[in-house]
């Protein structure tokens, strides 16, 4: 049965396949959205919410030798009747070919966070299109880890490398970028491994005591990877980056999980991607030729 998870996050990529058949296309903007919860120092939830937008899905102007789009983005978090959280930013997307706005790969990506104590929310993320008027709205009931969690929710990312630059510092942990993947689609061709994240918090009483973790693996509930792995905590929040190889994997839906051992109990928390391989489609950025045609007078400006 596919988790829930799952469900919620291609949900979302399903949007592409309304836009392919014309249902309601005119109206809606194709995205990708998702969020991880971690534990601050305090113990309250740090929750990253992240959300990656294809360029083929906006529309941008030409304007001093380049290419720009606008995408106005609206959160609220309530508790109840009341409101939490309100925040409210304007992306401003810049391109400098032209035919990037075309690229089936390239997207803007961007993190917002909150901190919330432990009870239960509902949050609502609302992206505007400003050029074109596009919207995506979505809601997630979300509830805060407890401030006795021993791990955090497992993040997916597409890549992580080493970087002192000023680049991307939403996305870096201790020296290395984290590019994280809402979208949940790993194209091979242009990715060797998938990389998850997460992170383990351990009573002081048991630090320094080993304690096992199992990465598991499964497609069409067939069992395709199994990994044991044996880890000492020194710290109280210790972070744990594991890579997991794509060459040997076929296309399709794969269902993962990370269970961790903790004396008697074993807490698990799960984690999905899929895993495509390129074929040669014939691009058309909108399925109504004025709106193809809007484009070029975009770009011819």
């Amino acid at each position: 049965m596919m988790s829930i998870s799952i469900i919620k996050k291609l949900s979302l990529s399903l949007i592409l396949l309304t836009i392919c058949l014309g249902i309601a296309a005119q109206e809606l903007l194709h995205m990708h959205l998702d969020y991880n919860r971690f534990l601050s120092e305090e113990k309250d939830t740090a929750l990253l919410l992240d959300y990656q937008i294809p360029y083929r899905s906006l529309i941008f102007v030409a304007k001093n030798n380049a290419y720009f789009a606008e995408v106005d983005v609206e959160v609220q978090i309530s508790n109840r009747d009341s409101v939490v959280y309100t925040q409210s930013v304007t992306d401003n997307i810049g391109i400098s070919s032209k035919h990037d706005a075309l690229s089936t790969q390239k997207a803007y990506l961007n993190r917002m966070s909150f901190l919330l104590e432990p009870q239960s929310y509902n949050l609502s993320f609302k992206a505007v299109d400003v050029n074109s008027k596009k919207s995506f709205t979505f809601n997630y009931d979300i509830d805060a880890l407890n401030r006795d969690a021993r791990i955090s929710d497992v993040e997916l990312n597409s890549r992580v490398y080493a970087d002192s630059s000023q680049y991307l510092q939403k996305f870096r942990r201790n020296g290395k970028i984290f590019e994280p993947l809402p979208s949940i689609i790993l194209q091979r061709e242009y990715f060797e491994n998938a990389h998850i994240y997460f992170e383990l918090y351990t009573p002081e009483a048991e630090l320094g005591m080993s304690q096992l973790l199992v990465l598991s693996l499964e497609q069409n509930a067939e069992l395709v990877m199994d990994e044991y792995i044996d880890i000492v905590t020194l710290n109280s929040s210790e972070a744990v980056t594991l890579k997991i190889p794509l060459a040997d994997l076929k296309a399709g839906i794969y269902e993962g999980s990370i269970s961790l051992q903790a004396g008697e109990s074993t807490i698990e928390k799960s984690f999905d991607f899929v895993i495509s391989e390129e074929v040669e489609v014939m691009l058309s950025l909108f399925p109504n030729p004025e709106d193809e045609y809007g484009l070029m007078r975009y770009f011819m400006a």
